[in-house]
């Protein structure tokens, strides 16, 4: 009977604190409804509201339930259980859009949602010890304490909105302004007005210290130190006139490049609308640009996720942005200010700002695996800071070795808590810039390279690094990871013999090939989180790469079987000549099949680069056939078949592949035999004219064909071809490579 009366006790605790706290977002639901906020960020508000109130009405509910269960065999009266209201309905909509609202009515609501989340943690954490002295589950404590701490953070952002609202009151809506209020950084020099030349002049120094050739550690010291002696007004004016200056420049406070940041997206977005309006409907940049609109609209706009079963959303913070070329930018998740636990992820080749989400989000995903567990004292870092190579361009050591003092400098100039402990994790390509910043001189605790494709031939070991004695180094290497297995540059750091392997898990939601090690609820996100954040022990593997070797993406596979026939004295100059035609596959214009516009692809790669010098034509259609293979086995993989039927399925694909190909491959046989590049193009001509003339039903009935033109017969094709040019203008198949060729020709045989 001991047992039910401290039950009993219990229930009547909890329900009092159900009675006193569960209303007690009431009173900011009706603050709102007078008018605090209004228009969407009022709805936004409101909406976070109501799922916090169903929480706690939940929470509540399910600890009343289990209380009463236990206090059943108690004796006395019943306890009362408290009515616990529904949510409150209330109009916010109206006129006024983001920053509409009463200041006054604001600052009450900042204060009502402030004190009711202290009320509600404390109340909580009562809950869950309750709970657990009666050998019961604390989730409902937990839930309760989680929704006060929700509303405890409102009041930082709702005081912001109230500065916005009255510093609108003076000078009206200004959207700059307005993103310097976000990040508190507003005051009477900005609202007021500011001496434009003081600014200037801030500027020019600031860019003299940055253009410095100190060690970056020496650079980003001499920046924090200008800005402090700046004060609060002084910041935000600089701010507001050199957002290009202030948002990557390394060592200024993090807040301030935030704005800066945004500011810029704001700017280059209506530029890449402007762009997207002057484009043809069939321009082939079309979609890129497409792409890149998409992805910096949703750089303005919050990131949303779930977390423990709750969805949640935050405010994208880049520490790094700039759009020129493919594109660089920096995304930071967490309060990098006051992390004890901070990582930088670098990628490899091919990520760009219009795929940057890609590489973000599996970033994001490791923050949200120790958010999850409680962890608030993280911060992560997608650093896509400098501009990737392709596939092909890949395989040179030259973008490394320029992009490692970026990520240096960049390492550097981060202002973080004294003894944040640092994790650098690299992926493929990534891994060469990285080492190449440790060399340089970049200081991190531990180590990550991820499916790397080597480092130096004398690379061999973690001692050949030159690192810190105290540095942890770590390597994965998932299965079917053809970059990894395949060391390009050098042996692979996962088989030096003093390196530690972390396993990437090899059940049904683990990393396959080369891009997946970021791949949610998976060991290898576990192992990363385990080694950045401190969340567990790392699971470790060791294994040799024929028992961890699958089968890879078509790309890498076509690229793998032909780089290895090409001399390393001629690689310069074939990815020199290649780089342009791969940039198509990676852009999306051509893929790896047997479609016309692959084959002509493949012609125009026989033609434009010396790869017919280095392997023949048999060998060349067999890496297409084996990329063929590869695409066929991941598709069947994709749709659930297993291992063996999906190899299976790979080796049939192959086999059907290379009948389809005798045509190209004849049709290579004549492009080999050219004396000279005009009469390999002019070979080409012949095909590409054909396709774009629409005659020809099959490819492989024009590759055919190709063997029967010679001299004459060839020139006066190509003539027709440069006489219908501008008949075959609006036809998309083959159009860039029908007027590459006409360059081709027009400049072997001497045309302007």
């Amino acid at each position: 009977m001991a047992a039910a009366e401290q039950a009993r006790a219990a229930l009547e605790e909890i329900a009092r604190l159900a009675e006193t706290h569960a209303p007690t977002l009431n009173t900011a639901f009706h603050r709102l409804g007078e008018g605090a906020l209004r228009g969407p960020a009022a709805i936004r508000l409101r909406s976070e509201m109501m799922r916090n109130h169903a929480q706690l009405r939940h929470a509540f509910t399910l600890a009343l339930d289990h209380a009463e269960r236990s206090a059943a065999a108690a004796e006395g009266p019943r306890v009362p259980r408290p009515v616990l209201a529904g949510t409150p309905v209330i109009d916010v909509m109206g006129r006024g859009g983001m920053v509409g609202g009463d200041p006054e009515l604001l600052l009450t609501l900042a204060g009502e949602l402030a004190r009711a989340g202290r009320g509600l943690q404390d109340a909580g954490e009562t809950v869950a010890r309750l709970l657990l002295r009666l050998g019961l589950d604390a989730g409902p404590g937990r839930l309760i304490a989680e929704a006060g701490g929700w509303a405890a953070r409102q009041r930082t952002d709702l005081l912001r909105r109230r500065e916005a609202l009255l510093r609108e009151a003076v000078l009206g809506s200004d959207p700059s302004l307005g993103e310097l209020l976000g990040y508190s950084l507003g005051g009477p020099a900005v609202t007021l007005g500011f001496e434009p030349d003081v600014a200037d002049a801030q500027a020019q120094r600031l860019a003299a210290l940055a253009a410095r050739t100190d060690p970056p550690e020496r650079r980003a010291q001499l920046v924090r130190e200008f800005f402090a002696g700046l004060s609060r007004d002084e910041r935000a004016a600089l701010t507001l006139s050199h957002p290009h200056l202030i948002g990557n420049l390394d060592g200024a406070p993090h807040t301030l490049r935030y704005a800066a940041n945004r500011l810029r997206i704001q700017h280059v977005l209506t530029q890449e609308q402007a762009r997207l309006a002057i484009l043809a409907p069939n321009d082939p940049d079309r979609a890129l640009v497409q792409r890149r609109l998409t992805r910096f609209t949703e750089f303005l706009q919050p990131r949303k996720f779930q977390t423990g079963g709750v969805y949640a959303s935050e405010e994208r913070k880049f520490l790094l942005f700039d759009p020129s070329g493919d594109g660089r930018a920096a995304e930071v998740f967490g309060d990098l200010d006051t992390a004890r636990h901070v990582a930088v992820s670098v990628p490899g080749v091919t990520n760009r700002l219009d795929n940057f989400n890609d590489f973000s989000d599996g970033v994001h995903d490791l923050y949200l695996h120790a958010r999850i567990r409680g962890r608030t004292d993280t911060a992560g870092i997608a650093w896509l800071g400098y501009d990737t190579p392709g596939l092909i361009d890949g395989q040179l050591p030259e973008t490394a070795t320029r992009s490692a003092p970026l990520l240096h400098s960049f390492r550097a100039g981060l202002n973080l808590a004294e003894n944040a402990k640092t994790t650098l994790i690299s992926h493929s390509y990534g891994t060469r810039v990285s080492f190449e910043a440790l060399r340089d001189g970049a200081d991190f605790d531990n180590v990550v390279f991820m499916g790397s494709p080597g480092f130096h031939e004398e690379v061999r070991s973690v001692d050949d690094i030159g690192l810190p004695g105290d540095t942890g180094v770590y390597a994965m290497r998932a299965p079917g990871d053809y970059i990894s297995y395949s060391a390009n540059a050098g042996p692979d750091p996962a088989s030096f013999p003093d390196i530690t392997r972390l396993a990437t898990g090899d059940g049904p939601i683990s990393p396959r090939g080369h891009s997946q090690y970021y791949l949610r609820d998976s060991l290898s996100l576990a192992n990363l989180s385990a080694l950045a954040w401190s969340t567990g022990k790392p699971t470790t593997i060791s294994t040799t790469p024929r028992q961890e070797a699958r089968w890879a993406t078509a790309d890498q596979v076509f690229f793998e079987r032909l780089l290895v026939h090409v001399p390393p004295e001629q690689m310069r100059s074939f990815v020199a000549k290649a780089g342009p035609l791969v940039r198509d596959l990676e852009l999306g214009r051509v893929s790896l099949d047997c479609s016309d516009r692959c084959f002509l692809w493949i012609l125009r790669l026989a033609t434009e680069t010396d790869i017919l010098d280095y392997l023949t034509p048999a060998e060349l259609c067999d890496a297409l056939g084996s990329a063929v293979s590869a695409q066929t086995y991941w598709r069947l993989r994709d749709r659930g078949a297993p291992e063996p039927a999906a190899r299976a399925g790979g080796l049939e694909a192959k086999a059907a592949a290379m009948v389809a190909l005798e045509p190209l491959r004849s049709g290579l046989e004549v492009v080999r035999r050219a004396e000279n590049t005009a009469d390999a193009a002019r070979v080409m001509a012949e095909v590409t004219a054909t396709v774009q003339r629409g005659v020809v039903k099959a490819i492989s009935g024009t590759l055919r064909d190709t063997r029967r033109f010679g001299g004459h017969a060839a020139e006066s094709m190509a003539e027709d071809v440069r006489e219908s040019a501008d008949g075959l203008r609006g036809l998309t198949d083959g159009v860039t490579g029908e007027a590459s060729l006409h360059r081709l020709l027009d400049k072997k045989e001497g045309r302007p």
